[in-house]
C-alpha cells in the first residue's frame, strides 16, 4: 500500500500531478494562522521575539520535516507488506523546486535509513510565502551564538553544560510532544542557567508539533523514527539564522551508533536518530540546496561515562542531573503500576541501563531515582518482557567481552560508517565495558 501526502502551506493551491497512490491525503501546515491540521504559529512567533528570521530554504526543510513526522507517525506499520516498511509519497510546496531536487536523491536515502520506509520526495513549485513573523524582536539573539539541540535527555544537559563552562553564548533547541519531553526540558534548563555566567547569553526556543490523531484517519505508530529529522531541522533553522556554521547533536557514541543487542533488533527496528551514516546524509543534503549549516555531534566517540567523568560543570551536573530524563519509556510505570509517578525512569529499558553504568562508571553511584531501582529484582531476572533488555544487554556486554576484536564487525551492522573505523569500534568496546560493569553480577532467566 502506497500512502501518498500533498502539503499546503497558508494560501498555497499549487497545481499537483496526482501521485500513483492508494490512498491521497491533503496536509495543511499553518504559520501564519493557526486554522490547519497543524499550526507552527507559536514557534513563529518565538522566532520573531528573539529577533530570528529563517531564510526560505530553513522554512522549507522544516515544513518537509513536519510532514514527514506526521507521516511516520499516523500511518500504521501493520498495513505494509512486511508488517513494517510503508511506502509514502510527499509533495511539497517550494520557491526552488529544481534545487530540493537535485537533493532528493540523498535526503530520500537519509529518511529510508532513518525510519526504514520507502520514501519519494516531489517538490512543486509555489510563490505562497509561508508566513513566519515578521514582528519586531522583544529580545534579539546574539548573531553567532553557539546552537545546540536540547532534548531534556542528560546528553544533550552535559552538552549544554560544557558549552556554558566555555562563557559562549548559547541557543538550545528544543521539540516535544507532550509532557514527558517538556517538562524535563524546563527543568533541565533552568539547572544550565543557574549555571551560567552572571553576563552570559543563553536561551532556549521550544517547538511543540504533534500530529492530530485524528489525521488521515489511519490509526498511529507512536515509535517516532522520524522524530530526529524534524528536531534536527529546527535547530538548523535557527543556526542558519543566526549565522552559526554548526549545529551541536550531543549524544553518546555506544547510543549513536545503537548496534543491534540481538539478531532480532534489527535494521530500524533500532532506532538510528544520530547514526553517523544518517547524519552524514543528511549533512549532504542540506549543504545541497545551499544551507550551510554543518551537523555535529561533539561526544560522538565517548561513552556516556565519559561524558560525565569528563563533563566541566560538575558540580552543576551532580545537582540537576537526577532531573533529565533518559528513559525509552517514561510513562510506562504509570500506566502499569497503580501509583507510579507521572515521569519517570523505568530502570530496566536500555536507555536506563546505559544511564545506570554510566554513573557507575563515572562517580561509583547514581542519584536518578527508577521505578525498578533493584537490578537484582525478580521482574528484571525473570523471563518475562520486564527483564529482556537487560538480558539483552548483557548477552551484547559479554559477547564483546570475550572476544574484544568482534566489535569492529558488529559497529557496521547498523550501517556503513564516516571516517575512521577503529574509533567506532573502540566507543563501542568501551561503552560495553561500561554495561559489563553494571550487569555482569546480574543472573537472567530466560533465552539470554
Amino acid at each position: 500500500m502506497t500512502h501518498g501526502i500533498v502539503v499546503r502551506v497558508g494560501a498555497d493551491t499549487s497545481p499537483v500531478t496526482s501521485p500513483a497512490v492508494d490512498s491521497l491525503h491533503e496536509l495543511r501546515i499553518g504559520i501564519g494562522t493557526d486554522e490547519s491540521d497543524i499550526s507552527l504559529r507559536g514557534f513563529s512567533r518565538t522566532l520573531a521575539e528573539n529577533g530570528i528570521t529563517p531564510s526560505r530554504f530553513a522554512q522549507e526543510l522544516l515544513v518537509l520535516a513536519t510532514a514527514i513526522f506526521t507521516a511516520d507517525t499516523r500511518f500504521r506499520r501493520d498495513a505494509g507488506d512486511d508488517g513494517w516498511t510503508r511506502r509514502i509519497t510527499v509533495s511539497i510546496p517550494s520557491h526552488h523546486p529544481a534545487t530540493w531536487t537535485a537533493a532528493q536523491p540523498t535526503l530520500e536515502r537519509a529518511l529510508r535509513f532513518l525510519t526504514g520506509d520507502l520514501w519519494t520526495l516531489h517538490f512543486r513549485h509555489s510563490n505562497v510565502a509561508f508566513g513566519f513573523s515578521d514582528e519586531i524582536a522583544r529580545d534579539a539573539t546574539p548573531h553567532g551564538s553557539r546552537v545546540a539541540l536540547f532534548s531534556g535527555g542528560l546528553d544533550s544537559f552535559v552538552g549544554a553544560l560544557d558549552i556554558v563552562g566555555q562563557r559562549e553564548p548559547l541557543v538550545l533547541v528544543s521539540h516535544y510532544t507532550d509532557g514527558s519531553a517538556s517538562v524535563p526540558q524546563e527543568t533541565a534548563f533552568s539547572h544550565v542557567l543557574a549555571a551560567k555566567d552572571e553576563e552570559q547569553f543563553v536561551s532556549k526556543l521550544q517547538a511543540r508539533i504533534v500530529a492530530p490523531n485524528s489525521i488521515f484517519g489511519n490509526g498511529n505508530d507512536d515509535r517516532q523514527r522520524s522524530r530526529s529529522f524534524l528536531f534536527i531541522a529546527l535547530g538548523v533553522l535557527v543556526a542558519e539564522a543566526l549565522g552559526t556554521a554548526e549545529l551541536l547533536v550531543p549524544e553518546n557514541g555506544l547510543i549513536s551508533l545503537n548496534v543491534p543487542l540481538t539478531d532480532l533488533r534489527v535494521g530500524s527496528y533500532s532506532t538510528r536518530t544520530t547514526h553517523p551514516h544518517y547524519m552524514s546524509l543528511l549533512s549532504e543534503s542540506i549543504a545541497a540546496v545551499g544551507i550551510a549549516v554543518a551537523l555535529r555531534n561533539p561526544y560522538q566517540f565517548k561513552t556516556k561515562g565519559e561524558m560525565l567523568a569528563e563533563c566541566g560543570q560538575q558540580d552543576g551536573l551532580m545537582q540537576a542531573s537526577s532531573d533529565t530524563m533518559s528513559c525509552a519509556h517514561p510513562t510506562s510505570s504509570r500506566w502499569r503500576y497503580k501509583g507510579a509517578p507521572s515521569f519517570v525512569h523505568c530502570g530496566r529499558c536500555t536507555a536506563c541501563l546505559i544511564r545506570r553504568a554510566a554513573f557507575h562508571r563515572a562517580f561509583g553511584n547514581d542519584v536518578t531515582t527508577y521505578f525498578l531501582q533493584d537490578l537484582l529484582s525478580k521482574e528484571l531476572r525473570s523471563d518475562q518482557a520486564d527483564g529482556q533488555d537487560i538480558r539483552a544487554v548483557r548477552m551484547a556486554a559479554r559477547r564483546v567481552i570475550d572476544d574484544p576484536g568482534i566489535a569492529e564487525y558488529l559497529v557496521l551492522k547498523p550501517g556503513p560508517l564516516p571516517g575512521n573505523h577503529n574509533q567506532y569500534a573502540e566507543v563501542y568496546r568501551r561503552g560495553m565495558d561500561e554495561l559489563w560493569s553494571l550487569v555482569k553480577d546480574v543472573r537472567t532467566r530466560g533465552r539470554f
